[in-house]
């Protein structure tokens, strides 16, 4: 603009440079590592957990287990096993159960990082908490059937000590030797009190109270019926010995059938998988759908829970089938 001969340059107003909001990529980036460092480490203390149940398995008293026969314990200084964070983080690494919860949520961070939502992310933890639920729930089933098929063993083994002319506590512990597994934990009291000779019979029973092993409840009331009466201890442990083998023989059966049933079970529940992947071939944008629109979301949280449902239906059916005597 000229005004008697003096140019005048109209500067713009100065303008506020607002800070960007962060947007969900962003966010689900940097959440990500954090959760899946916390779920890590919670899994690490399960894993701690876990080996402190087991240390404490041995008798650090003097009393003689399977693993220390002399009785003289096994003294872990605390100190000695303290470890730096990241030596803890390399256990808990490990794990079977860390690696699954790094994995889920890894792929919970990459898909929120792809799609932009924040959903994944916030779906991960509950689902992580199913998981880990789930997995729980079969370590517990197959510790269960080991110890079925440990407490067969064990009267198998003891009838050829018997008859080879061993006393019964010394049957008794040289076949509680050859076994391994959740079985020889379970047996670990009941030996300890037959070496110093103790009622080995109301050991069992105590024993018997862990999902799979009831059958121990037969084998100290012969142990009992043949000490009390003077009866044959072998001949009538042989009987009980081969009513076990056939109760496995069936169950074998059974858990072959529900196989079947489960693998169809977990079959269903990956088919939503498959026509998400379909959809987003032929360029439906599902995933835009499920994880940017209220209607989406609802549906996503909705079929999630039917999934839970679903899966936790097909283990109740299986677990009416085996009986009440599978959960703890």
């Amino acid at each position: 603009m000229t005004t008697l001969g003096i140019t005048v340059i109209a500067m713009p107003p100065p303008t506020t440079l607002a800070a960007p909001l962060p947007t969900p990529m962003a966010v689900g980036t940097l959440l990500a590592p954090a959760l899946a460092a916390g779920a890590i480490w919670i899994a690490g203390a399960r894993v701690g957990r876990a080996r402190v149940r087991d240390l404490a398995v041995s008798s650090p008293g003097g009393v003689p287990t399977l693993d220390d026969p002399h009785g003289v314990g096994d003294f872990i200084d605390p100190c000695a096993r303290a470890q730096p964070v990241h030596g803890r983080f390399r256990v808990a690494l490990r794990a079977p159960e860390a690696r699954g919860v790094a994995i889920l949520l890894g792929c919970s961070a990459l898909l929120a990082v792809v799609t932009g939502s924040l959903v994944p992310l916030v779906l991960a933890l509950p689902a992580t908490a199913y998981t880990l639920r789930r997995r729980a729930r079969a370590q517990v089933l197959r510790a269960a059937i080991d110890r079925r098929a440990g407490v067969t063993e064990l009267a198998t083994a003891m009838v050829g000590e018997l008859r080879a002319g061993q006393a019964p506590s010394e049957a008794f512990t040289v076949a509680a030797h050859v076994l391994a597994g959740p079985v020889r934990t379970c047996l670990t009291e009941a030996v300890a009190v037959a070496r110093v000779g103790g009622d080995v019979p109301d050991a069992l029973v105590r024993a018997a109270a862990a999902p799979g092993a009831d059958a121990l409840a037969r084998i100290a009331a012969c142990w009992r019926v043949a000490a009390e009466r003077g009866a044959g201890f072998a001949p009538a442990l042989d009987r009980i010995a081969a009513g076990l083998r056939a109760e496995e023989s069936g169950h074998r059966e059974l858990e072959a059938e529900l196989s079947g049933a489960r693998t169809t079970a977990r079959l269903l529940a990956a088919l939503p998988l498959v026509g998400l992947v379909l959809g987003q071939g032929v360029g439906a944008d599902p995933l835009d759908v499920l994880l940017h629109t209220p209607l989406g979301v609802g549906c996503l949280v909705l079929g999630l829970i039917l999934i839970a449902l679903g899966l936790d239906w097909t283990d109740r059916i299986a677990r009416d089938a085996r009986g009440p005597r599978w959960t703890a």
